[in-house]
């Protein structure tokens, strides 16, 4: 080389050093950096077409007006390209005029006329739509607001928001529009049937709006269309439902609590009520907080007894626990995996020892699973003092058998005194005994045909209830007056 730092000193690199050498310029364009800077210089420069549009009035009468298209002007793109290109050999600074061409809109003024007269056929006058022999009518007033106009490939096509006709049908024409029903299961006594599913059916807002502005091309008093309705299949159809096996009772179990208390009575109606129907899948996972949702006044739910901290206070959903021991003890004797359980943090002496099971909206939660390869059906029936839940299924004949600990761990209950002023000073009063806590532990296993399924434990730890005592702050009280002399009676 002629010239450069490294390689041999000759004469041609001597000759380089003192009078310079010329290398020819060479550029090179980045073709997709010059396609974005041509983009961000038309954006600028350039000013876009207009094409042709339709503007509808609303109202009654609601009027439809063409509105005209204008020309732009645009960047050339590939001549732009050139003159930049030259443009590198250029000394810092040089000016290049940005070739522009002009455009014109591609839909023409005759193809505008047409769309405007489709608009204003399809607001001439009511549409009336029918699903077999139920009909309803659509008024221009309400179509209006529905059109559309867009410039495709040299025309100017009328179309109907999809969305908006959908809405406007499901309130004009609701009989074209029925729910799907799943498939159900019916309970008489011991044994279960399948109740059909029902197919629903809902118009197809796309054949729909093609349906009604075919109606703009019609003459005279034809404005009558048939909606396009499909048919929607539900999610659980009849032949699924039969697969899943729901033929027979698997698991029962009862719990009674007092009818005094009519908030917690009420509560317990309302979780036993949401639990009731529910359907299982084969493989699925059940949790109580999802299927029943949060307890809430707006739900119905009142305020009644609950344990926190070791007390019984008021509060909302009082009584949701019942649904948890009840269900718990369904899936115990049914052989299902409990995949999360946790005890009433006091023990509860109406409950089966070690077997209760507690709710809180959201973090405190029920779990099982259906490891079996059929559905499980829960129904649930409840009375004023009594819950009952039971599990449909097929039997797979397991025998569950449950054998509960001595308690163990006892811890004595703490004392609490509430100062109480109507009370001489220096008295007492128990208002609550309370209770030793403990724990315990429950085993269970499940065998069938003589082999183990499973063997799993459930361990309960309680913790003491509070000792209550009112505690006297008031002024002593102040000797009675002696007793008045016993006059003798008359005559004695």
């Amino acid at each position: 080389m002629a010239v450069g730092r490294h390689g041999l000193v000759d004469g041609n690199r001597v000759v380089a050093w003192a009078r310079g050498v010329e290398i020819p310029w060479r550029a090179r364009v980045n073709d997709a950096g010059l396609a974005t800077l041509l983009a961000d210089l038309n954006s600028r420069a350039g000013h876009p077409i207009r094409e042709p549009s339709l503007r509808v009035g609303a109202g009654d009468q609601p009027t439809v007006e063409l509105v005209e298209g204008s020309p732009g002007t645009a960047v050339d793109v590939a001549a732009a390209h050139a003159a930049l290109a030259a443009a590198a050999a250029s000394p810092a600074g040089a000016v290049i005029d940005l070739p522009v061409t002009g455009a014109r809109p591609t839909v023409t003024t005759e193809a505008a006329e047409t769309a405007l007269t489709q608009a204003r056929g399809l607001l001439q006058s009511p549409v009336t739509v029918r699903v077999e022999d139920q009909r309803s009518q659509l008024q221009p007033s309400e179509l209006a607001p529905l059109i559309q106009s867009k410039a495709v490939d040299g025309e100017l096509r009328v179309g109907l928001d999809q969305k908006g006709l959908d809405q406007l049908l499901r309130r004009k024409a609701p009989f074209a529009y029925t729910p799907g029903r799943d498939a159900s299961f019916r309970i008489s006594g011991s044994s279960v049937s399948v109740v059909p599913a029902v197919p629903g059916r809902s118009v197809q807002p796309g054949p729909a709006a093609t349906a009604l502005l075919a109606v703009a091309t019609r003459g005279g008093v034809d404005r009558d269309i048939a909606l396009p309705v499909a048919s929607i299949q539900p999610e659980l159809t009849t032949a699924k439902a039969k697969a899943l096996g729901v033929t027979e009772r698997v698991s029962s179990f009862t719990t009674t609590f007092s009818a005094a208390d009519a908030p917690r009575v009420h509560n317990i109606g309302l979780i036993a009520a949401s639990m009731n129907h529910k359907l299982i899948m084969p493989g699925g996972d059940f949790s109580m907080n999802a299927a029943t949702g949060e307890r809430t006044a707006a739900k119905g739910y009142r305020t009644a007894h609950v344990i926190v901290n070791g007390e019984l206070v008021d509060g909302l959903g009082g009584g949701v626990c019942q649904a948890g021991t009840t269900m718990f003890n369904t899936v115990l004797m049914a052989g299902l995996p409990v995949l999360e359980r946790r005890n009433h943090s006091l023990h509860i002496s109406h409950y089966p020892l070690g077997r209760d099971a507690t709710l809180n909206w959201p973090g405190t939660d029920l779990r099982f699973r259906n490891d079996s390869p059929y559905g499980i059906y829960i129904t649930s029936s409840w009375s004023t003092s009594s819950l009952t839940f039971t599990l449909w299924s097929t039997s797979r004949n397991y025998k569950v058998s449950l054998s509960t600990s001595a308690m163990r761990n006892f811890r004595s209950p703490p004392t609490r005194y509430e100062d109480d002023p109507t009370m001489p000073k220096g008295t007492e009063t128990v208002e609550e005994e309370g209770s030793q806590g403990f724990d315990v532990t429950v085993f269970r296993t499940v065998t069938k045909d003589g082999t183990v399924v499973r063997r799993d434990q459930f361990v309960s730890n309680y913790v003491p209830w509070t000792r209550i005592v009112r505690r006297g702050t008031g002024d002593a009280k102040p000797p009675g007056p002696l007793d008045p002399p016993i006059q003798p009676a008359p005559g004695g």
